[in-house]
């Protein structure tokens, strides 16, 4: 679900900014493209997957759904 506030700033003139704001900054910090990563409000996990664990009763009919990244 996406907040109203951000449904109404989201315009055109906005994202071209933004898109300026990035390109200054690649060019003045000399950032490499290789060196540019794509994500989320979730982030991302510094551990592997295969790392994770869950605990659950397993005599529970109750399934359970992983969900990646912090719960507000």
């Amino acid at each position: 679900m996406i907040e109203a506030i951000r449904i109404q700033t989201a315009t055109a003139e906005a994202f071209d900014a933004w898109c300026e704001e990035l390109r200054k900054t690649i060019e003045e910090k000399n950032i490499k493209t290789e060196d540019i990563y794509n994500m989320d409000e979730t982030g991302f996990s510094i551990r592997s997957i295969k790392d994770s664990y869950a605990v659950v009763n397993k005599t529970s009919n109750i399934r359970y759904q992983a969900h990646f990244g912090q719960q507000k």
